[in-house]
């Protein structure tokens, strides 16, 4: 333990408690018995690899051990960059355990732009999202998302969910909840996607997009950004 993770022991036990089970959460998860919420949707996950070995066990723990049932509603499309390290033994260890969930595929390396726009030409499911590998998710993400949806969507043509970034800072193990844009997610809102104002979203990786619309509209990254 560091001289700092002692001194935050000793002074604000509570704390370390909190942010210790945080970060190992996704690692003793899977062997915890939990419900199962059965999702009214289907949520794919396009994912640009390259050099991430260390960080993908903790990005396949947190979407396999969603409270919606992975399996039913959840498709990851995993699109190797050319990665130099031992990423593809990781995805095809995982790959071999949910064969029907993960779609593993290999290309030169040409900027994670263009290894996106190959992963959504697999995408099948109602909406696509873009987490990155070197990321982790609640393990409530999903139904939440679902929920929202399933709650709202009658009322509103949704067509892009944004979601909050949570800071896990991994020297000290510690999760900070200090975005610049936080405050955009003290309360759920429905928002006209052509005037999102103070609300415009920066990041794919965040939100999700319902995958007619970006069919239809053919659109796509712009692979001269590497």
């Amino acid at each position: 333990m560091t001289r700092r993770g002692i001194y935050k022991l000793l002074t604000k036990p509570h704390i370390f408690i909190r942010d210790y089970l945080r970060k190992r959460r996704y690692r003793f998860e899977h062997l915890l018995p939990k419900r199962r919420y059965f999702g009214r949707y289907k949520y794919s996950v396009v994912s640009a690899i390259y050099g991430v070995e260390e960080y993908l066990d903790d990005y396949f723990r947190s979407l396999i051990n969603q409270t919606i049932d992975f399996e039913r509603s959840i498709f990851l499309i995993l699109v190797d960059d050319g990665s130099p390290d031992g990423s593809s033994e990781v995805i095809e260890r995982w790959q071999r355990r949910y064969p029907n969930n993960i779609t593993y595929i290999k290309k030169e390396n040409g900027g994670q732009a263009s290894a996106r726009n190959l992963g959504l030409d697999y995408v099948r499911s109602e909406w696509v999202t873009f987490i990155d590998p070197d990321d982790f998710v609640d393990f409530r993400y999903f139904e939440t998302i679902d929920r929202f949806i399933v709650e709202n969507g009658d009322r509103y043509n949704l067509t892009m969910l944004s979601s909050n970034f949570i800071l896990f800072y991994e020297k000290s193990g510690l999760f900070r909840d200090r975005h610049p844009l936080r405050f955009r997610f003290k309360v759920n809102r429905v928002l006209p996607i052509d005037n999102m104002g103070s609300n415009i979203q920066l990041s794919v990786n965040s939100a999700l997009f319902k995958y007619k619309i970006v069919r239809e509209k053919r659109i796509r990254f712009d692979e001269r950004i590497k």
